[in-house]
């Protein structure tokens, strides 16, 4: 199987909706994992040494005390620690799964998006309105065959690169876990 081993980081807004991101994220993730595929979330961060909030309602609580109390050098140092350690799950990841909802006013996704694309992995993007709604610079910036209307398309995609009756692009550079384990 291709995905065992691979690492999917899943992009898409927290700020500015209403479930803070996490309901996409918890209902594909499952889904992944049925694949091999470990899941780097940002809305439940894996650090081990910073002082994070690691899900995104506590970090919405420290963000909202920051403005409540005009304390924007709080607000930046929290919001450099949080960029810096979702912008390091992009680096880290064998492809990014982006749920993108074009209502929801989105600048962290973007960046984390042009930042994979600029690595050259899978970047899946989910959304809603399906293809029609993509910007239309997204067509220049990465494959619209990664582009899906729903979670089920976009599974149906890394199912058949799971079990290789979808042929990987030159996106696709995944390491050998059983090499990786030997180091």
């Amino acid at each position: 199987m291709n995905l065992e081993g691979s690492r999917a980081y899943l992009v898409g807004p927290m700020d500015r909706v209403r479930d803070n991101g996490v309901g996409w994220r918890r209902e594909i993730t499952p889904l992944l994992q049925e694949l091999g595929v470990k899941v780097l979330d940002p809305t439940n961060k894996p650090i081990k040494n910073h002082t994070l909030p690691g899900v995104a309602k506590e970090e919405k609580k420290y963000k909202k005390q920051y403005k409540d109390h005009k304390d924007y050098d709080g607000l930046a140092n929290l919001m450099k620690i949080i960029r810096h350690v979702d912008l390091r799950m992009t680096d880290v990841c064998d492809f990014v799964v982006a749920h993108l909802n074009l209502d929801a006013k989105m600048c962290g996704t973007w960046e984390e998006i042009f930042n994979v694309n600029r690595q050259k992995k899978p970047v899946l993007c989910i959304i809603e309105g399906g293809k029609d709604a993509m910007p239309d610079w997204m067509f220049g910036v990465l494959p619209h065959h990664h582009f899906f209307a729903s979670i089920e398309d976009c599974m149906t995609y890394l199912k058949g690169i799971n079990d290789g009756s979808i042929e990987m692009d030159k996106r696709w550079t995944l390491l050998d876990q059983a090499i990786l384990e030997t180091l």
